[in-house]
């Protein structure tokens, strides 16, 4: 699904928006599997929580995506909750989600009250992912109970992993990949570290001058190292970090975020792989690009320029998708942060005189619609022509409105990338069962981060979890319907990883059609190849009524089940 997303603001008296959207078919799309609509409403942050429990679609089998289902609902909440709209109703699904995720993800925690992606899989906790953790749960509080051991040991664990000059480590495997590059000084992790222990300061369980001292330590490090941040995301997140600590070097870090920026007409946004000098812009940002101007965002918050940022909004909404997530875990954490934030500050509600007309035409498609103070917070949607290859949007009145435009289809063949590609074979096959061999290759510029594949089964297959487990290169693999989730820790550069899934027939289906593997960078899911394998055996198989004799019914019912050809 693609869609293309944009919040506008128009004044009375004012120039009204318009702009022409073009909506050319997809080159590997289905013909004939294209639905588009357009939706509307006023408040941007209304998609993010009504898609809540679906913001990403991506599998939940670590301990730092368990935390996808965690961390948006306390943000929305506190949303809200500050502009006085939290239900009953929505209060009390947040606190059995809530419930949940934290049962979950103390599955993934060692012994000595660390985390870890895979949990005692792993020979260490991370302290990044220990330091994310601590992070969501404190955000938590006063919706759930947290067990105060719980967040004091990890904690007193995660102190430990501060060096004498101020800078935090990690004894694990970095997963999150934007924090392994150029990260020699610990900057990127520090900052990030910084953050959570800086929000936990008075936290129960651990000695005071052990906290404030961590935290000392920590800002000065950065403050010492802020010409160290050659590249956006490290400046953007070290700003951050810096301003929640009240240091003095905040302004000397603002300046050179802002004077870092990107401009595209009205937006505003920062791109992380590029160092700070600019370059061309992109339709749809990478993941690490979308982190990064979130962190700016809230820099922006906590030293009280929120009222400069309202560009930076404009472009994380016009790279929401549609169910109001983005493209990863973390670019979508620490968005809807920011987002609620910024809303609650300065977006809590339409003003007395608000009201937006909204029109949208092209060729045999006309449609007009209005934005008002009664349905500001209601998603207004309208089916298009699959036949349009452009519409004209346009609006006048008073106020913000968000107008998305959404595209579903279907898609076949490979998805070619520059980093990692995926290949499929066929090892061994019955009529009753089928073991695949797919590989990833990785050639990115360093060691991937962690991967992920998932492997489709044909309709009325099982996977033999057996296979699967004895497999030491799979981390974990989790199923969700007809597809196999499969988790690796990564690839060195120009590295290759094969693995076999077997699949066992639970259902007498027969004319099965072929099915996709798709490997993906799981921090960068816009690193992702595809590739195709088809079950010949089964393709050419029919369904036979005949006597128990055959060789291929089921004797014990006197029912035939599969017959190959005639």
């Amino acid at each position: 699904m693609a869609n293309e997303q944009h919040l506008v603001y128009v004044k009375n008296g004012g120039s009204p928006f318009k702009k022409t959207i073009v909506l050319n078919d997809p080159k590997d799309m289905v013909p004939g599997t294209k639905n588009m609509l357009l939706r509307i409403t006023g408040n941007f942050m209304v998609q993010s929580i009504d898609g809540l429990h679906n913001l990403i679609r991506m599998p939940y089998g670590c301990g730092e995506q368990t935390m996808l289902n965690f961390a948006p609902a306390i943000y929305i909440t506190k949303y809200l909750k500050t502009v006085g709209k939290l239900t009953s109703t929505i209060q009390t699904n947040t606190e059995r989600s809530l419930k949940s995720g934290l049962q979950r993800e103390l599955t993934y925690q060692h012994i000595d009250g660390s985390f870890s992606a895979f949990g005692d899989r792993d020979p260490s906790g991370s302290s990044w992912l220990t330091a994310f953790v601590v992070k969501c749960f404190h955000q938590a509080d006063g919706l759930i109970k947290i067990d105060d051991a719980v967040m004091s040991n990890a904690m007193n664990w995660l102190l430990t992993y501060q060096n004498s000059d101020g800078s935090f480590y990690e004894p694990g495997r970095i997963i999150h990949t934007q924090m392994q590059a150029g990260t020699a000084s610990g900057i990127k992790l520090t900052a990030f570290i910084l953050i959570s222990v800086l929000e936990n300061r008075h936290i129960k369980g651990v000695e005071v001058a052990k906290i404030n001292n961590a935290i000392s330590n920590g800002k000065t490090f950065l403050e010492r190292h802020l010409h160290s941040a050659h590249d956006i995301y490290a400046l953007a997140i070290v700003c951050y970090a810096l301003a929640n600590a009240g240091s003095s070097s905040g302004s000397t870090c603002f300046t050179k975020l802002k004077n870092a920026a990107l401009l595209d007409g009205d937006k505003m946004f920062w791109t992380a792989n590029t160092g700070v000098s600019k370059r061309e812009l992109t339709t749809r940002a990478p993941a690490a690009d979308i982190e990064a101007s979130s962190y700016a965002l809230l820099a922006y918050l906590k030293l009280g320029k929120g009222s400069e940022a309202f560009p930076i909004v404009k472009w994380l909404v016009s790279q929401r998708n549609p169910t109001g997530g983005f493209q990863s875990t973390q670019d979508t954490v620490v968005s809807l942060q920011a987002l609620s934030e910024f809303s609650a500050r300065y977006a809590s509600g339409p003003s007395q005189n608000y009201g937006v007309q909204i029109d949208a035409f092209g060729s045999n498609f006309a449609h007009s619609y209005s934005t008002t103070t009664s349905t500001y917070d209601v998603v207004h949607s309208k089916e298009m022509p699959s036949t349009l290859t452009n519409v004209i949007l346009q609006a006048i009145g008073e106020g913000n409105a968000v107008l998305d435009i959404s595209m579903s289809y279907y898609i076949s063949g490979n998805r070619p990338d520059n980093y990692i590609a995926v290949s499929v074979a066929i090892v061994k096959e019955t009529l009753n069962s089928v073991t695949v061999k797919p590989c990833i290759s990785w050639t990115g510029p360093a060691t991937s981060g962690m991967l992920v594949a998932e492997v489709e089964m044909p309709t009325g297959f099982r996977p033999d979890n057996d296979v699967l487990k004895a497999q030491k290169l799979i981390k974990k693999h989790e199923t969700n319907g007809r597809n196999i989730a499969l988790y690796f820790d990564g690839i060195n550069r120009n590295g290759r990883t094969c693995v076999e899934v077997k699949m066992d027939r639970a259902d007498p289906v027969v004319k099965s059609q072929a099915c996709h593997v798709t490997a993906y960078d799981y921090y960068e899911p816009t690193h992702q190849a595809m590739e195709r394998y088809e079950f010949g055996l089964l393709k050419n198989a029919t369904i036979c009524l005949v006597c128990p004799l055959c060789q291929f019914c089921n004797g014990a019912t006197g029912v035939g089940l599969i017959g190959v050809g005639k």
